[in-house]
């Protein structure tokens, strides 16, 4: 499983409203083919004006599940990039310049038994939806921010935690919060998303219990945090 990050060029002028991911999943299920795989939205571009200008680079980040797939992506993007296909996106033209494996945050390979600090924070870089029931919480609590990992781990990796055991062990991780509240546009409604860091302690806890969740922090990385990561939300950056 790959996470690789792809550049963009933008091949005029325009301003388009580009709803996170959704329109961005959308193009690459119908041009590429492929259906196992979770993307961010445009980097650096604000959904609420959607500013693009000519001949800039942007990114967009994929993770890919299915080798078979991946090695199709890559296939595809070099012989369009031969045939000079371009793609679009409601009034944004743009290219496909290159495929990123290496020498960048968003591009790795997914280590599950990856040894962490036991001090870590986790930088919440595209708005996060974390959602209960019918609402959108305003903050992001230890225990929604642990459930929606596990939720997401099972979904997403396809394996399970003792997820009760190591919920009751929540009270051995020092957990903090700094959260802002932030407008998104996303799918036509206009919703409180949330942004910020979070500050994660392992020190207090069992030695035994860690490489349980240090796997599930890996999966994080990988994947996100929240709701709709498939959408591009919940994009995370892991700083020890």
């Amino acid at each position: 499983m790959e996470s690789i990050l792809i550049k963009i060029k933008a091949l005029s002028t325009c301003k388009t409203k580009i709803n996170y991911g959704i329109e961005l999943r959308k193009l690459i299920e119908k041009e590429f083919k492929i259906f196992n795989f979770l993307n961010s939205g445009i980097f650096y571009v604000n959904s609420l004006t959607g500013e693009f200008e000519s001949k800039k680079e942007y990114f967009f980040r994929l993770t890919l599940f299915d080798k078979e797939e991946e090695n199709n992506f890559a296939r595809i993007v070099f012989k369009n990039k031969i045939s000079n296909t371009n793609y679009r996106i409601n009034s944004l033209n743009f290219s496909i310049e290159e495929i990123i494996y290496k020498d960048s945050p968003w591009s790795f390979s997914y280590r599950p038994n990856c040894l962490y600090k036991d001090k870590i924070k986790i930088e919440i870089q595209s708005p996060c939806l974390i959602k209960v029931g019918s609402t959108y919480l305003d903050n992001i609590e230890k225990e929604a921010f642990f459930i929606k990992a596990f939720s997401n781990y099972k979904k997403y990796i396809g394996k399970d935690f003792d997820k009760f055991m190591l919920l009751e062990k929540l009270t051995c991780v020092e957990y903090k919060a700094n959260i802002k509240k932030i407008k998104i546009k996303y799918n036509n409604t206009e919703l409180d998303a949330l942004k910020g860091e979070i500050f994660i302690d392992f020190s207090s806890l069992e030695e035994s219990y860690k490489d349980s969740y240090f796997e599930l922090i890996s999966s994080i990385k990988f994947l996100g945090i929240g709701d709709r990561i498939q959408d591009g939300m919940g994009q995370v950056k892991i700083i020890e």
